[in-house]
């Protein structure tokens, strides 16, 4: 039996979960969190949706911590049901996060400034958020 990396697992899982993003995203954000803070390493994921991104995190090794506004998944990680419009939604963690992730969240919220700035809040000094927003440009991303 072949063992799978922490990638190549994380590429595979989260398939029976509806993904919103455009075909490749979720792959991309697990790849770039490995590349700043390795498995075993604590990650946010906002506006988790459906679970997939959170799922595929998992699998790469990340303790997952899942938040949206409705839970519309079961998962084997914490979930907080939190509004991020809340300019002080990061009152509701502890701090410390090395990954934070938000796919396709940012353009729906009020203030973006504010959701910012609770993402920073929330980091380690060295952490990375990785957040993407549809490219208005893309035909892809206009057709969804």
């Amino acid at each position: 039996m072949v063992q799978k990396s922490p990638m190549q697992a994380a590429a595979t899982k989260g398939c029976e979960r509806t993904v919103r993003a455009l075909p490749g995203t979720h792959k991309l954000v697990v790849a770039t969190a490995l590349r700043h803070a390795g498995p075993g390493r604590r990650a946010l994921d906002l506006g988790a949706g459906s679970g997939a991104l959170a799922e595929r995190l998992q699998d790469a090794g990340f303790r997952v911590i899942a938040a949206d506004i409705d839970k519309y998944f079961e998962l084997g990680s914490e979930f907080h049901q939190i509004d991020l419009n809340d300019p002080t939604f990061d009152r509701r963690f502890d701090p410390g996060f090395d990954v934070i992730t938000s796919v396709e969240v940012i353009e729906h919220l009020e203030n973006p400034t504010a959701f910012l700035r609770s993402i920073e809040r929330l980091l380690k000094p060295n952490g990375v958020a990785i957040l993407t927003t549809p490219n208005v440009e893309n035909v892809a991303a206009r057709i969804k």
